[in-house]
């Protein structure tokens, strides 16, 4: 079903329809949380909490913006949060690399490498500060647009690209040092 017509019926007040809302977001919203926060367990408690608030405060959603823009900002002030409460980094473990190369053609040794140089990258972002690291993770892990990305974090375009520029220079410096000392 499409989401617009979803937002409509459960406007109109057929809240049975949140559950078709929450069915056909979960999976993304819970694949957000678990790059944000690490954990799987606790992405999955932080999805309920995702959708609780949704629910609570779809009233106040504003039709004007995309209610998937609208849930993933919800879904990363949620994460955030939980994050600065248990002033834990944001980690993305080794087993979630970012995918650089998707061709199936690599010869082993092409993708020995290419995974290698996706797990340090994947530490690299580690080492950014926050602001940055979530801009990369909605820009290349989630795939959305830059004015996706500004709705969210309610910030303006410019800012999300210059953030993405600067996190890239600081991930291009840390890679850099990385091979010299391998190489050193």
């Amino acid at each position: 079903m499409d989401l617009d017509v979803c937002v409509e019926k459960i406007f109109k007040g057929q809240k049975e329809y949140f559950n078709v809302l929450v069915k056909q977001l979960q999976v993304p919203v819970y694949r957000l949380a678990v790059k944000m926060v690490g954990d799987k367990e606790e992405a999955k408690d932080l999805t309920q909490e995702i959708f609780l608030k949704v629910y609570k405060s779809f009233a106040t959603y504003d039709r004007s913006v995309k209610i998937t823009t609208w849930i993933y900002r919800i879904a990363t002030n949620t994460c955030i949060d939980y994050l600065r409460k248990k002033k834990e980094l944001l980690m993305l473990k080794e087993d979630q690399a970012i995918q650089i190369e998707k061709r199936a053609d690599l010869l082993p040794e092409k993708a020995f490498e290419v995974k290698e140089l996706s797990q340090d990258i994947n530490s690299k972002i580690n080492l950014l500060p926050e602001s940055y690291r979530v801009v990369v993770i909605l820009k290349y892990i989630n795939e959305l647009t830059f004015e996706e990305i500004a709705d969210i974090l309610k910030q303006p375009v410019s800012t999300v690209k210059t953030k993405l520029y600067r996190a890239r220079e600081m991930l291009r410096g840390h890679l850099l040092e990385t091979k010299r000392e391998g190489s050193g």
